[in-house]
């Protein structure tokens, strides 16, 4: 075979091939999409399945932004520092954030042997590696791509603001502001391996004093308790003062920070959830 001969069979063959990759590549589309949609119909008919998981279902697999804002509990909690998803507008213009293309495929392509009934904490998707629902959706536990990236960049600036003496390898984990008064907390929980005490409760008198250096910086631990998995903070300062937060009390009363000063009298401190950054004085 002459050279010439030889490079026209490669061309054509090149050619041909080029031809045939669009054409699989959409056979592989259309492969996926029928899987899906097989899935979403096996959901849909199950009678394993609550519900309002097949609700969930065929909304995400329609990309319907809308009909799943409306099977929400509001306000729906992200990860400190992202704000929460407030309410269903704020849903509707979050819903391409949240529910990436990993999520969407998990969601609309699991069987119904993927739901399980968890007792009081309702329904959940893969052992609540994903979401959590009861007569709505009242937890996503996944994080997507997206909030990822806006977890970090959140996290950089919330930790460079902060006093030197305060900066370093730590998590930011909520932030708190007095009911009726000028006190803000914010909680941080040290990276790596822990030995002894992991996290920092630190206090500023004011929003105005918030670059500086805390009042006052305890340190502490989460404890786990109780059927319900209640989470409790505690905190001990060096003078022997002792604080304890727990974020959603069983009565479903307002939160309090409750502290014992190193004199042995109790006090309590309402205190609601708030952003660091959306309380930080501009420079």
């Amino acid at each position: 075979m002459s050279a010439l001969r030889l490079r026209h069979t490669l061309s054509a063959a090149g050619m041909a091939l080029a031809a045939l990759l669009p054409a699989a590549g959409c056979r592989s589309r259309q492969d996926r999409a029928q899987a899906e949609h097989d899935a979403v119909e096996a959901i849909q008919k199950s009678d394993s399945v609550p519900v309002i998981a097949k609700q969930i279902v065929r909304a995400v697999a329609d990309s319907d932004a809308p009909a799943f804002a409306r099977l929400v509990d509001y306000p729906l909690e992200r990860p400190y520092p992202l704000p929460d998803v407030a309410d269903e507008h704020a849903m509707i213009s979050y819903y391409p954030v949240l529910v990436d293309d990993s999520l969407h495929r998990v969601v609309t392509t699991s069987p119904p042997s993927a739901w399980s009934q968890l007792g009081w904490r309702g329904w959940t998707l893969l052992d609540g590696r994903y979401l959590w629902v009861d007569q709505s959706v009242y937890s996503v536990s996944y994080v997507s791509g997206r909030e990822r990236v806006m977890l970090d960049s959140l996290v950089r600036l919330e930790l460079a603001s902060l006093a030197p003496s305060l900066r370093g390898d730590w998590i930011p984990v909520m932030c708190l502001r007095a009911v009726g008064g000028t006190a803000v907390y914010r909680i941080d929980l040290a990276k790596g391996a822990h030995k002894g005490p992991a996290y920092r409760l630190a206090k500023f008198t004011s929003p105005a004093v918030m670059r500086q250096a805390p009042a006052l910086t305890m340190t502490g631990y989460v404890a786990v308790e109780g059927s319900s998995g209640i989470a409790t903070y505690h905190f001990r300062a060096c003078d022997g003062e002792t604080v304890s937060y727990t974020p959603f009390p069983a009565d479903g009363s307002q939160p309090t920070l409750d502290a014992t000063l190193p004199s042995g009298r109790d006090t309590a401190i309402a205190v609601s959830p708030s952003r660091w950054l959306d309380l930080l004085p501009k420079k």
